[in-house]
């Protein structure tokens, strides 16, 4: 019985199932290659012919910019920090040149500058430490307690050996 009722199914499979799909694989491809170059031409429409070079400019301009706020915040906190060196320059050609000798410029340089600027200089103390330290000294991974170089020094800190700080 299997033997006359498979090739029977057979050939009603092979009657019936062309006529339930009457597109071809070459049909399939041609309407996908249709709506592909479709999307292309969008695509092209939506964008201006210079969209590369507006993109490579914009690239440029932004990482130049990106480079130059980083160089001047830094430069500019060197600045704050330690003062720029035409000012130091300055400062010792004047007292050099009032003093006489470059050997006697440095001490009163280094003292008046010191008195005056110990207010505006920030160290570090540890809870219960006697040194004072700059900003990220290994010494501080417990705590880290700021301070003005001149409250520390009337404190009695002394300066760390390790990261040596302002004096």
């Amino acid at each position: 019985m299997l033997k006359r009722v498979l090739p029977i199914f057979f050939l009603l499979s092979l009657l019936l199932l062309p006529g339930c799909s009457s597109y071809t694989q070459e049909d399939i491809d041609q309407a996908w290659q249709a709506g592909y170059d479709e999307g292309v031409q969008d695509g092209k429409n939506a964008v201006p012919e210079d969209a590369d070079a507006c993109y490579d400019r914009g690239y440029e301009e932004g990482y130049q910019q990106g480079c130059s706020d980083t160089y001047d915040t830094a430069y500019q906190d060197f600045l704050d920090e330690y003062g720029s060196y035409d000012e130091g320059y300055a400062d010792g050609k004047a007292a050099s040149i009032s003093s006489g000798s470059a050997s006697n410029a440095t001490a009163p340089s280094s003292a008046t500058s010191s008195s005056s600027s110990d207010s505006g200089v920030t160290v570090y103390v540890t809870a219960t430490g006697a040194k004072y330290h700059r900003d990220g000294c290994n010494s501080l991974w417990n705590s880290q307690i700021p301070k003005s170089l001149s409250e520390a020094k009337n404190q009695g800190y002394t300066p760390c050996s390790r990261c040596n700080p302002p004096e």
